[in-house]
Parts: structure tokens; C-alpha cells; sequence
């Protein structure tokens, strides 16, 4: 039984809409939850180591026959798959007929470096199968280029559509017939993802509800968006994109999980995956009728997925757009939540996890960049991949030795998270300059909250012109935490386009 779905948006028999070929007969039903917090499946810490875009935008999309990819797999249609695999868990982890509480979420990013502005897509879904959840819904929410804010949720969870293998998802999100085009009422307001996460489109206009003005001005507000736009992978997670012929098992097989086998568990809950460390994105986004055109603009996609509470407080800086080290891509983030196997035990987990080309490097001392042998301690590096990933995290995430993490963290304007290992060290600094913190300059952000009950909260606060400074060396060591600085791998690179952010709380103190 075949039991993926494929929407090929650039067939060129596909001109006046995305065409569909769901296999299958059971319907699968769900959409995505916001990513607000870091899911890495980790131990708890030990003690000092703490560590108008085109109105002819495919009116048609998505058709009634799109509503949902399919299967009568007793896991949800993880049956066999034989299009090319990409990253780990791409795919809709929705078991379906599960009674119990799931949320997923994605969060794709698009940075503007050269006029510092940023355009986010969050999309979520909770409870598609427990129908007497007060939280079952699906909806997406957009942070526009200037700092506008849009967000839009449905309750009909049965009308997204996502598969089970890939980075494809589609979202009908009614609207207002029109005659004129002879679109169907819920064909006109969407959000997809397809081609396993190389094209994004979608329109979406503002809730009739009214937001709350004390945490969203009208002057943040938008009320109408509309995007299209195409990425380019250049790295996935631990391997190269798009140049490698991801179509062999030898390729595919480098990206990994985040976390490792760890994420097939559901005992470290919720689970985290950086999709795509760095991309090239073109096309637009029409805000309010405005259009944004960009083109090779750095682009980045992470998600959370789970059954288990969201952390009750969390931090999260993520940066791909360096002037001087083009194509590094640095994700820092950690968080507290509960245990699942252990009622009432909670965690403080943090990870770093920078992505470098191999073109990229520096001598000790020196802020040079320069191309490098790949040393013996590059383990996730090799000629055809062009790209290493050092990653930072306190378990043994894919025959990774685990990594002394700390971090201090402010309430608002300042990250530090430092990590090593015995053959790496590495330094991610975040502040807020007090020109960018201005009134208006931060954005809210709904997310999940650590109650099964309660769905998407204003509990998260994000700015898009943090200023980060990350460096990375070899060290010496022979063993956990052992050894001394070596070669200077990042020696202090800079942007000022990183997003920071905080959520949950409490936030009355420094948080170390």
C-alpha cells in the first residue's frame, strides 16, 4: 500500500494549482503546533553543570481532495515509502486513532540580513483524534517583514492534511467565496508546505476576533498576507542539501535526528528537530498589499512534536546569516519541563548545535577565513557533505560524546550558552543593541503551554535584530570536559538579523 502523498508544485501541468496525488483511502486529518520552545530529549542536568502577493495566487488552492493524506497503516501511514528521504522526522508523527493528547508544530524563518527584517511562519495542530479536546485546532501565525503580526485558527483539524515521510503539509483556512474566479469558500484563505519543504505558499487574512490591544498594538497588526516562495537546501541537519545526491541511501543517510534515537521515545517529551540549518529562499510575501521580493535570502526550518506538556520556560537564538561566514547556521536553546516516565520531576536541558562549511574556518588568533583539512575530531564533516555539525548537547545524541552546557540568561535583552566537550568548545552571546529596543521592535508570540487542557498563549516573547557572536574551537581533550583550546575554528563571528527569544516563565530573575 503505498502511503505518502506527493504535491508537485512545479510540474508544469500544474499551472492553475497544486496538483494532488494522495494514496490511500483513510483520511488523515491534523495540522501543526507553534514551535515556541526546544524539545531535546535530555537528561536532567547535573548540579554545577547546568548547565496582494499574485491574487492570481492558484485561487484553486487547495483542492477538496487535498483535505488529507491517507492510510489504513495501523500507525498513522508509515507504511513504506519510496520517494527520496530527507531529514529525520520531516514527516507527521500523528498516530492515527491515538486517543491521546499530540501536538506538532513547524517554524520556517526567512531572513532579510540587508534591510534587517524577517519573515516567520509558524503552523500548528493539537488533538486530531480526541474530539472533545477544548484545545483540538489547527492554525498558523505569520511574523511579517516590519514587524506586523497575523495569526488564524480553525477548529476543523480535519481539513489539514500532511505526510507521513516528508515536509509537506497543506491547510484549507475558509474565506469568502468569490464568483468571479468560481473558487470554493475554503479554497481561498491556506497554507502549505510541499516538495519536502522547498516551496511555501499561502494566503491568510486576520481573524475576526479582536486581539488584545495591550499585547498587540493595531500598529502591529496585520490583516491580510500572502506568500510564495521557493528554498533551496544547502544543509539539512549534520549533512548537505540540495548539492548531494540525496536520492542515495549514502547521502540521505547522513542527515540525523537531533536528538537521536532518543526521539523515538515518548518518555522525553516534547521532541525537537532542526529541519533545514540553512537554505536559500526566493519569491515574496504581500503584507497589507505591500510586496516584500527577495531572492538567496537565508532560510531556516525547525519543529516540536509530542503528546507530553510544552516546557514551562524556555530561552531559543537562532542565526544563518553571518556577512562574514556565509552559510554558518547556530541554533542555542534550552529548557524546563517535566519528565513523562516521572509525575511531578522536571528538567533543566540546553543544547548548541552550529552547522559550518567547509569553506569556513579560522587559524588560532586569527579571524581569517579560510578552507581547512577536516581534522580527525570533524566526526560529522566528510568531502562529499561540505558541511560539519558540532553539536552541543548533555546525552549521547548520535555516538556524540555529551557536552557540559551552561547558560545565563536575562529576562529580556541578553543569552550567553556555552558548551565543550573533550574535542570542542564553543561561546553564543545574544544581546538586544538599545537602538533595536525600541517600543514596537518586539514581537509576541503564541505558543504551547505545559497544560493538556490549554492551547496556543501569548507566552512568548521573540525579536528579529539580535545582535549574536559565536565562536567555536577545537580542544585537546581525551575524555569528558578534558583538555584545552586548540584551533580557532569561529573566531568571534557577528550578525545583527539573529532572532532571539523567551518564553514560559517565571522571568523575575536571571535565569543560570
Amino acid at each position: 500500500h503505498e502511503a505518502d502523498m506527493a504535491w508537485d508544485l512545479s510540474s508544469p501541468r500544474d499551472e492553475k494549482g497544486a496538483k494532488s496525488l494522495l494514496t490511500s483511502a483513510t483520511p488523515r486529518r491534523a495540522m501543526s503546533a507553534a514551535r515556541g520552545s526546544p524539545g531535546f530529549a535530555a537528561r536532567a542536568l547535573r548540579g554545577d553543570a547546568r548547565c496582494s502577493a499574485r491574487r492570481q495566487l492558484r485561487r484553486s488552492t487547495p483542492s477538496r481532495t487535498a483535505r488529507a493524506a491517507s492510510s489504513d497503516h495501523p500507525r498513522g501511514d508509515r507504511g513504506t515509502e519510496k520517494a527520496r528521504r530527507g531529514v529525520p522526522h520531516s514527516g507527521y508523527h500523528r498516530t492515527v486513532g491515538a486517543r491521546r493528547p499530540f501536538f506538532e508544530g513547524w517554524y520556517f524563518r526567512v531572513t532579510l540580513p540587508e534591510a534587517r527584517n524577517n519573515l516567520s511562519l509558524i503552523y500548528h495542530v493539537y488533538d486530531p483524534d480526541l474530539r472533545d479536546s477544548p484545545r483540538r485546532a489547527a492554525g498558523a501565525q505569520v511574523c511579517a517583514p516590519g514587524g506586523g503580526y497575523l495569526f488564524r485558527e480553525s477548529a476543523d483539524v480535519d481539513a489539514f492534511a500532511a505526510a507521513p515521510h516528508s515536509l509537506a503539509l497543506r491547510m484549507p483556512m475558509g474565506g469568502t467565496s468569490d464568483a468571479a474566479t468560481g473558487a470554493d469558500e475554503d479554497e481561498l484563505l491556506f497554507f502549505e508546505v510541499s516538495d519536502d519543504g522547498r516551496r511555501h505558499r499561502g494566503r491568510l487574512v486576520a481573524s475576526t476576533t479582536r486581539e488584545d490591544e495591550s499585547i498587540w498594538p493595531s500598529a502591529k497588526r496585520v490583516e491580510s498576507v500572502e506568500w510564495d516562495f521557493s528554498v533551496k537546501v544547502e544543509a539539512g541537519f549534520g549533512a548537505r542539501g540540495d548539492g548531494a545526491d540525496s536520492s542515495s541511501s549514502s547521502s540521505s543517510s547522513r542527515h540525523k535526528s537531533t536528538a537521536g534515537w532518543l526521539s523515538a521515545l515518548p518518555v522525553f517529551e516534547p521532541h525537537y528537530q532542526i529541519l533545514m540549518a540553512h537554505g536559500l529562499a526566493t519569491g515574496h510575501v504581500t503584507v497589507d498589499g505591500v510586496k516584500t521580493a527577495f531572492a538567496n535570502a537565508p532560510a531556516y526550518a525547525e519543529k516540536n512534536w509530542g503528546g507530553a506538556g510544552f516546557p514551562s520556560k524556555w530561552f531559543w537564538t537562532q542565526c544563518n546569516a553571518f556577512p562574514e561566514a556565509p552559510g554558518v547556521s547556530v541554533t542555542a536553546t534550552g529548557a524546563n519541563r517535566g519528565v513523562v516516565c516521572l509525575p511531578g520531576v522536571r528538567e533543566e536541558v540546553a543544547g548548541i548545535l552550529i552547522h559550518v562549511p567547509r569553506s569556513v574556518g579560522s587559524s588560532p588568533g586569527e579571524g581569517t577565513k579560510e578552507t581547512k583539512e577536516t581534522t580527525k575530531n570533524d566526526a560529522e564533516s566528510s568531502a562529499d557533505t561540505d558541511v560539519a555539525l558540532y553539536q552541543f548537547l548533555p546525552i549521547r545524541a548520535g555516538g556524540e560524546e555529551p557536552a557540559e552546557v551552561a547558560w545565563s540568561v536575562k529576562p529580556w535583552g541578553s543569552w550567553r550558552v556555552s558548551a565543550k566537550t573533550s574535542t570542542h568548545e564553543c561561546e553564543v552571546v545574544c544581546v538586544i543593541d538599545p537602538a533595536d529596543a525600541r517600543p514596537g521592535s518586539t514581537t509576541v508570540l503564541r505558543a504551547p503551554v505545559d497544560d493538556h487542557r490549554r492551547g496556543m498563549e501569548p507566552t512568548c516573547r521573540e525579536h528579529f535584530r539580535g545582535r549574536m557572536t559565536v565562536s567555536l574551537w577545537e580542544r585537546s581533550g581525551q575524555g569528558w570536559g578534558s583538555g584545552e583550546r586548540g584551533r580557532c575554528i569561529l573566531n568571534a563571528i557577528v550578525s545583527d538579523v539573529a532572532a532571539v527569544e523567551v518564553g514560559g516563565g517565571p522571568w523575575d530573575e536571571n535565569w543560570e
